[in-house]
């Protein structure tokens, strides 16, 4: 299924614990929803921090999708108070914002490994 979004990717400095550069690519946000998709929220500096250029950028809205929500201490107010709109993560870690189940992706994968299926999402 093709639902022909835009998308690009930002870059990230870790230049410490904390402490993160990051750059947006050159894409007009303008007055657009944005939903940032990460691997892993642990600080949440670097989801605040692209937020915040995001918003600077004129974008609408700043949601984020997260594969692993961590989010040590209090990184989920940190991302909020960047301006984030919605946070939703997967059940991989159980954490408040789990709103995606990885247990159908997780079956099929399994299936494809037992019974060695072509393609996994079938």
């Amino acid at each position: 299924m093709q639902h022909h979004l835009d998308y690009a990717v930002a870059k990230k400095v870790r230049t410490g614990d904390r402490e993160v550069e990051v750059t947006l690519p050159s894409m007009s946000v303008q007055g657009r929803p944005v939903i940032l998709l990460d691997d892993i929220a642990s600080s949440g500096h670097t989801l605040a921090r692209t937020t915040e250029l995001l918003l600077q950028a004129g974008a609408q809205t700043v949601d984020v999708i997260v594969t692993h929500a961590l989010f040590m201490g209090s990184a989920l107010e940190l991302v909020k108070r960047a301006g984030v709109s919605e946070v939703w993560s997967t059940d991989c870690i159980d954490h408040p914002s789990n709103a995606i189940s990885m247990l159908p992706a997780m079956a099929r994968a399994w299936n494809r490994v037992i019974w060695n299926m072509a393609d996994p999402l079938n």
